[in-house]
């Protein structure tokens, strides 16, 4: 099989190579010459100076044993990484040209050569690591790899805890520095005795339930923040749900996500005990309707419009996509059921079409909850680049407005054809928010779609047949 090298990389490992055995080759002799002066041609020479002449010749004999194994070396641990998934050879070969002469690969160039790679390269170059260049990547890049879809996610969670933590310390800090002020307390302020370590009481209260889930896949506090986190475990699971929020969700809002994961799991183990749920804060949501109401007030129409058009979706769902694809890649046998609320919908829909450079989304099942619509050009399922035999479902509760707004963003999700699926709802789901009350019609039907089994009987026969198959 030929390899695709970087010629750069290979030149210079063949340069490095050359110049040290050269480099040992002339040690030897000057060791020779100075085993020589030594004697001078007396057998019975200085004990002490042959001793210490004849120890530097077994050290440089180790060093060309050494070099004289290097090409075997580095083709073992080629002929490893070259067995994983679809790793590109000439990054493999790029990062083994790189390591130092103890064999460890540079961890700078294994992780900057691992986020230029899709999830699946990235599974399988990862694989394909000794555990001492693993480690040494994890301990120069936790913030990367915590984030980056492909690795492991045992990994990942290691990586994403301790920068939690690190986070959580410093959050404690600044609170244990502020100081109280009553003079500049007024009204009902005056009745908290601290005010700012309060507030500040309670965004440390928040993250510090991010320690609770069993997972955490992603954690990033900077701008409005971002937090992937999961109950169970997505790389052992037979299915995984994936709850993609709306507009104005932010890490503040990481209590109510994990709640909500926590009850579509435990409904769903109820039908089948290998499932694993994550809450996917995983993009910039929209602006929420504080900052529209604030930007009408001031003239100001750019929080609607993102609110109100699928831009803000289109500029967001490779992330989504990258997710999807760094389960399936981590989990090749995973059901995969991707549940978007609000305009976590919109994003989800607009992920299912292949624009550019970024690969639509590969989900099992998609369900859509209080949807405003799937996207501007979307009016039937096959306007998308849905994979036959992938399951749609829609809900829509009582007295929510959301799915009702005009359509900017599309028609409603059930007018997209025969294929799309009514999920019921009840009293406990009424409005737009309570689309995950715990033992309420949604949530018994969602949970039963993420199992992979079909809430009552589809449109269409041969999904019938699919999901019978699926769930055997």
């Amino acid at each position: 099989m030929t390899v695709r090298a970087d010629p750069r990389a290979m030149t210079a490992f063949t340069d490095d190579g050359l110049h040290a055995v050269r480099r040992t080759v002339e040690r030897l002799d000057d060791a020779r010459a100075r085993l020589h002066a030594a004697t001078d041609g007396d057998p019975d020479g200085p004990a002490a100076t042959l001793s210490g002449i004849l120890d530097d010749v077994e050290d440089l004999l180790g060093d060309l044993a050494h070099l004289v194994a290097q090409p075997a070396v580095v083709g073992t641990r080629f002929a490893r990484l070259d067995r994983s998934y679809a790793v590109d050879r000439a990054v493999a070969w790029s990062i083994l040209a790189a390591a130092g002469t103890d064999g460890v690969a540079d961890p700078d160039l294994v992780v900057a050569s691992l986020a230029t790679l899709r999830p699946d390269a990235v599974a399988g170059l990862w694989a394909g690591l000794s555990s001492v260049d693993r480690q040494a990547a994890i301990a120069a890049h936790p913030d990367v790899l915590g984030r980056l879809a492909g690795i492991p996610i045992d990994v990942r969670d290691g990586c994403n805890r301790a920068i939690l933590r690190d986070h959580l310390d410093g959050l404690r800090s600044a609170r244990d520095r502020v100081r109280w002020d009553p003079t500049a307390l007024t009204g009902a302020a005056a009745w908290d005795p601290d005010p700012g370590r309060t507030a500040m009481d309670r965004q440390i209260g928040r993250l510090e339930g991010l320690l609770a889930a069993d997972r955490i896949l992603a954690f990033d506090p900077s701008g409005d923040g971002r937090a992937v986190v999961a109950w169970g475990d997505p790389d052992r699971a037979r299915h995984v749900a994936t709850i993609v929020p709306g507009i104005g969700t932010t890490l503040a809002a990481t209590p109510r996500l994990l709640r909500e994961a926590a009850v579509l799991r435990d409904a769903a183990r109820v039908v089948d005990e290998r499932v694993a749920t994550v809450a996917w804060l995983g993009y910039d949501t929209p602006p929420g309707i504080v900052a529209i109401g604030s930007g009408l007030a001031t003239g100001d129409p750019r929080p609607l419009a993102a609110a109100a058009t699928d831009a803000w979706a289109d500029a967001q769902r490779a992330a989504l996509v990258d997710h999807a694809a760094g389960l399936r890649a981590t989990n090749p046998g995973v059901h995969h059921t991707v549940v978007g609320h609000s305009y976590g919908a919109v994003l989800t829909f607009r992920a299912l079409t292949r624009t550019g450079d970024v690969t639509p989304l590969d989900v099992d099942d998609v369900v859509a909850l209080g949807a405003p619509g799937p996207g501007a050009g979307v009016d039937d399922l096959d306007d998308l680049d849905l994979p036959r035999g992938v399951g749609v479902w829609s809900a829509t509760a009582a007295l929510d407005p959301v799915p009702l707004l005009p359509g900017v963003l599309g028609p409603a999700i059930h007018r997209l054809g025969d294929r799309v699926h009514r999920l019921p709802t009840d009293r406990s789901n009424r409005g737009h928010a309570a689309y995950f009350a715990p033992g309420s019609a949604a949530v018994r039907a969602m949970a039963v779609v993420v199992a992979g089994r079909t809430p009552r009987p589809p449109t269409r026969p041969d999904q019938d047949r699919r999901r019978d198959s699926r769930v055997s």
